[in-house]
C-alpha cells in the first residue's frame, strides 16, 4: 500500500470516528409528521368497555433540543427525549371529561416510536385509569418507510405505504407473531423482519412516488394479525401494523 493511500485510509476511519461520536451525543431528531397507532390494554371502571378499541391518529411532533411536543388532534402533549427514551404528559377533554396521560414509555428511533402509555379520565363524577399500547412511524420529511392500516377487520381496510423505492418492488407479509425473525428470500437473501415465520400477503410494484395506497376486504379470522412492509430494492422493513 503506497503512503498515500494508507494516510487517506487513517484520515477517514479519523473521520468516520470523529462523526460518529458527534452523532452519539445528538439526541434522536423526531421533527415531523408521523402517524399514531394506539390500541387500549388496559381499563377499568366505566372505562373498560374501551378495552381493545384500536385507533389510527395523524400527529405533527416538534423538538427543541431534548424538548418534544406531540400535537394529536385537539390534545398537545409535552415531555422529555432520553437517549431513546421518550415520556410525554398533557390532558385533553374526551367524552364530557378530561382525558390525560400521565407517563409515557416508547423507545423512539428517528422513524419509528413505541410503548406503553398510563393515562386516567375524569368526568360527571366518574374516573377511571388505563394503558394503552402506541406504535408511530414518521411519514415526513421523507427517508422512512412506514405503513399505516385505517378500518376494521370484517370489512374494508385501507392499507398505505409511504416513503418505499419509487417503481420499485414492494412485499406485504403478515404474521400473528411480533417475534423479529430473518426471513430468507423476498429478493433480499435475507431481511429481518419484526415477525416470526411471516407469510407474503402482496407483492407489487410501486408507482414513481414510492407510496401506495389500497383497499382490502379482510375477514374477520384477521383481526389482530401482524403487518409489515418490505421494500425489496432496498431491503428496508417498515414499522409494524396490527390489522385492526
Amino acid at each position: 500500500m503506497s503512503p498515500l493511500v494508507s494516510r487517506f485510509l487513517s484520515f477517514a476511519a479519523g473521520a468516520a470516528l470523529l462523526a460518529s461520536h458527534a452523532r452519539a451525543g445528538d439526541p434522536i431528531d423526531l421533527n415531523g409528521e408521523w402517524t399514531f397507532q394506539v390500541q387500549v390494554t388496559q381499563a377499568t371502571g366505566v372505562c373498560a368497555g374501551d378495552l381493545g378499541e384500536y385507533n389510527t391518529v395523524p400527529g405533527t411532533v416538534t423538538q427543541t433540543g431534548a424538548q418534544v411536543t406531540v400535537e394529536l388532534g385537539n390534545a398537545t402533549f409535552t415531555g422529555v427525549l432520553v437517549g431513546s427514551t421518550l415520556n410525554i404528559a398533557g390532558c385533553y377533554p374526551e367524552d364530557g371529561g378530561t382525558s390525560c396521560w400521565l407517563s409515557t414509555t416508547w423507545d423512539v428511533s428517528s422513524c419509528e416510536m413505541e410503548g406503553t402509555t398510563s393515562w386516567s379520565w375524569n368526568g360527571g363524577g366518574f374516573s377511571c385509569v388505563g394503558q394503552d399500547y402506541t406504535t408511530a412511524f414518521r411519514s415526513s420529511p421523507a427517508g422512512c418507510l412506514g405503513l399505516r392500516l385505517q378500518g376494521k377487520c370484517g370489512g374494508p381496510v385501507a392499507v398505505d405505504v409511504f416513503g418505499a423505492t419509487p417503481l420499485g418492488d414492494l412485499a406485504l407479509v403478515w404474521s400473528a407473531n411480533p417475534t423479529p425473525s430473518v426471513v430468507p428470500g423476498l429478493a433480499c437473501g435475507g431481511v429481518t423482519l419484526e415477525l416470526s415465520q411471516p407469510k407474503v400477503f402482496k407483492l407489487g410494484t410501486l408507482g414513481a412516488s414510492g407510496d401506495v395506497s389500497a383497499l382490502f376486504d379482510v375477514p374477520l379470522g384477521a383481526c389482530g394479525l401482524y403487518l409489515q412492509a418490505v421494500d425489496l430494492s432496498t431491503c428496508r422493513a417498515s414499522n409494524v401494523a396490527v390489522i385492526p
